[in-house]
């Protein structure tokens, strides 16, 4: 017998199709009841790949691996897979009012058909108050300028805090997000020796300037997963620090340039040069959110 159970989330379909396959969102919102949690996911998403999601009650009496292998696999659309002898079926369904998630499901023996439809239904309401609450926290930059000296950016990332400090401080990774693209910035050069003490260098091209543009400092402090202090030594400019702060396998990031005086801080936000931090973080989320993807929860 087939059972289906759905739910309506009010949030874009990326962002909610994102969420139900990371394997940092599973382990927030698989659950059925408050006194059971995931505590590690892994998603191979690729007709053919496996999943497993290992959940246990909360006080370490019993737990089971939830696993299987995808079946179909058509993006923002439709995920299907195998999980033992049986089948489930996931559609992602745009209307009106939000996007509907739709599961149908073979049933079992062992459980009446009320039980495993309550149980089922009762992990979709969780996705479905997860993804909403993150709509409500994450996505937008929180920016503070009530300090004379100061500039301070904040967001909070789907991932955690080593995946994101890894962001910031692996130069290959660093150069897929720090430009923002509508800018019309070419990054030509990164050199960075993430240490105390260490040096960087960052040199662009505009197709308005002749001559390219670098950025350079060094490093005043490093703290894995935790912390980065730099200076800006191009013309006096300002000391960045840098905070990742996670809570429930998301982090809070905020950046902080600390300027040498009130006008080179009104200076540098009349220029425009802090105008693009909304799209250099949007573009950090997408790659953190597809690195935590990668990676093999611990």
């Amino acid at each position: 017998m087939k059972i289906t159970v759905e739910t309506i989330v009010k949030a874009p379909l990326e962002d909610v199709w994102r969420a139900y396959t990371s394997p940092a969102d599973i382990a927030q919102w698989n659950a059925a009841s408050d006194d059971w949690h995931t505590t590690k996911a892994t998603v191979d998403l690729r007709k053919g790949g496996a999943f497993s999601s290992r959940m246990e009650a909360k006080d370490g009496s019993m737990g089971f691996d939830f696993a299987g292998i995808y079946t179909e696999v058509v993006e923002h659309k439709r995920i299907a897979y195998a999980f033992g002898d049986r089948n489930a079926e996931v559609d992602f369904v745009p209307e009106a009012n939000g996007i509907v998630v739709r599961v149908t499901f073979d049933s079992e023996p062992s459980h009446s058909i009320e039980q495993q439809r309550d149980g089922w239904q009762a992990i979709l309401d969780n996705f479905a108050k997860h993804v909403q609450a993150k709509q409500g926290r994450s996505g937008r930059v929180v920016v503070d300028a009530s300090s004379e000296r100061d500039f301070v950016a904040t967001r909070q990332f789907t991932a955690p805090a080593r995946i994101v400090f890894e962001a910031w401080t692996n130069p290959e990774l660093f150069q897929q997000w720090w430009v923002p693209k509508s800018c019309g910035l070419s990054l030509l050069s990164c050199t960075m020796d993430i240490r105390t003490g260490g040096q960087y260098r960052l040199e662009f091209r505009h197709p308005s300037s002749e001559q390219p543009m670098a950025f350079f400092g060094r490093y005043i402090e490093v703290t894995p997963p935790a912390r980065l202090v730099w200076t800006n030594d191009e013309g006096g400019g300002a000391v960045t620090t840098v905070t990742f702060d996670e809570a429930d396998g998301e982090t809070t990031v905020a950046m902080r340039d600390h300027y040498p005086s009130k006008a080179a801080r009104d200076d540098a936000i009349a220029s425009g040069s802090t105008s693009g931090i909304a799209e250099q973080f949007e573009q950090l989320e997408t790659l953190v959110t597809d690195l935590s993807a990668s990676h093999v929860q611990p």
